[in-house]
């Protein structure tokens, strides 16, 4: 009896199917992926561009060429400083002038300048030039402010308006009480202070331009008698 003995080939030769899941890719998913930055980093980057770029642009306009700066910046530009300069003066005035009310005004006007004004019956007599002494103190104490000015002081002293009504309104008379009470203001501001003279500048209005007509205020309670006003120091006087 013969026996027939498997050879090496036999299981060579012999084929096992498998049944392996077939993979399809999708077009989407032949797409390259690409590197990706997170959400919050990208947005930190775009935060600090903005801020560089924000930074340069303030830094450009500020930079102001000189042959390109027009009149009108210019003026811009000197008129702010000036109102800048004479603020910290005319608070300190008006601080220092509470309870005088009765007796002034103080007034801060577009120009930068500083405007008081003395109003009311008291600091002169009726076609009188004389300070009363009541309002000498007063003065006095407008005088120790005055004299911390650094640019041109200009007095203008008024005259009552009782003639208004008739020919002789502008007379030479009004004219001549309203300049001499201006000189007595200045005289008494340069006697209390010290005031330098220089920077004095005395003129008149008669009796042309009251703050207060006769016909409302006949017993002068609201008439104004001087103006002291304070220029800045880049101004002239006139």
């Amino acid at each position: 009896m013969q026996t027939n003995l498997p050879t090496e080939n036999t299981t060579t030769d012999r084929k096992i199917p498998m049944d392996l899941p077939e993979f399809k890719i999708n077009r989407a998913e032949e797409r390259t992926v690409t590197w990706s930055v997170p959400w919050s980093d990208l947005m930190m980057v775009m935060f600090i561009l903005f801020l560089v770029l924000f930074v340069f642009s303030l830094r450009e306009k500020d930079r102001i060429l000189p042959g390109h700066r027009t009149p009108a910046s210019v003026s811009m530009s000197m008129g702010g400083q000036e109102r800048l300069s004479m603020q910290p003066l005319f608070e300190l005035i008006r601080e220092r002038l509470i309870g005088y009310e009765r007796y002034l005004n103080v007034a801060f006007l577009d120009d930068s300048s500083i405007v008081i004004s003395l109003v009311g019956a008291n600091f002169f007599e009726p076609a009188s030039a004389r300070i009363s002494d009541q309002s000498r103190p007063v003065v006095s104490k407008i005088g120790q402010l005055v004299s911390l000015a650094q640019g041109k002081v200009v007095i203008t002293g008024f005259a009552e308006d009782h003639a208004a009504s008739d020919a002789n309104a502008a007379s030479k008379g009004a004219w001549e009480t309203a300049a001499v009470r201006a000189a007595a203001i200045a005289e008494h501001l340069v006697q209390e202070t010290g005031l330098n003279t220089h920077l004095l500048v005395i003129q008149a209005s008669g009796a042309n331009l009251p703050l207060s007509p006769y016909l409302l205020d006949p017993d002068n309670q609201r008439q104004r008698w001087a103006e002291i006003r304070i220029l800045p120091s880049s101004i002239p006087a006139g």
